[in-house]
């Protein structure tokens, strides 16, 4: 499931599609990675600079989100679904060729103009490149939600389930060998699936 959202999302970045070749990359620049430019934010290349949807979502969030940065990015996504309305042939459009060839268009059409590597983007670009990141960002999110909604997913519960199961049995065999090993008075553990959580305790002094 990781894997479908990151490619889902990755296909609808223009530079995901495209590699320029030319005298000066005569292997390819890898997608706009090896145009570099000054640095804004951690944006240090074409590639990450369209990452960024132009400057304007630069930097890293940490690992794992905290609420308020589920809110931030859930008031981010409200903002760029009101402002760039989708059709509804478009949203729902699921052939992944058709994907890739809208964000190969982009990158033929706009996303090499004017780039200069070592040169700050301009003005015109930054503000053309942000309506074409954000709409890409807005219809890559309705065709998901629209393949998500073709899937299955009851077919998988069984083996989850087990999954989880045994995830959970592994832990508990880890604590009872560490309680033995540190002869700790209290080892508790609490399992779900976004981290394992200890709390130690050292054994009473007899």
């Amino acid at each position: 499931m990781r894997l479908l959202l990151h490619y889902a999302g990755d296909i609808h970045q223009p530079l995901h599609a495209t590699s320029r070749v030319n005298h000066e990359y005569p292997q390819g620049d890898r997608g706009g990675n090896s145009v570099a430019l000054p640095s804004v934010s951690g944006a240090k290349n074409l590639h990450s600079v369209w990452d960024s949807l132009i400057y304007s979502q630069a930097g890293d969030l940490d690992l794992p989100f905290a609420d308020k940065d589920w809110e931030s990015i859930s008031t981010v996504a409200k903002d760029l679904m009101a402002k760039h309305p989708i059709d509804a042939d478009v949203a729902q459009n699921l052939d992944v060729n058709q994907w890739a060839k809208d964000s190969y268009e982009i990158s033929a059409s706009f996303v090499y103009e004017g780039v200069t590597p070592g040169e700050a983007l301009s003005d015109e670009y930054i503000k053309k490149g942000q309506e074409l990141a954000e709409k890409q960002v807005v219809i890559g999110g309705n065709r998901l939600a629209s393949l998500l909604k073709t899937l299955d997913l009851a077919q998988w519960k069984g083996e989850i389930e087990a999954k989880k199961a045994s995830q959970e049995s592994y832990v508990s065999q880890a604590v009872t060998y560490l309680t033995s090993l540190f002869r700790v008075k209290k080892f508790k553990f609490k399992y779900d699936k976004n981290q394992t959580v200890f709390e130690l305790t050292t054994p009473s002094k007899k």
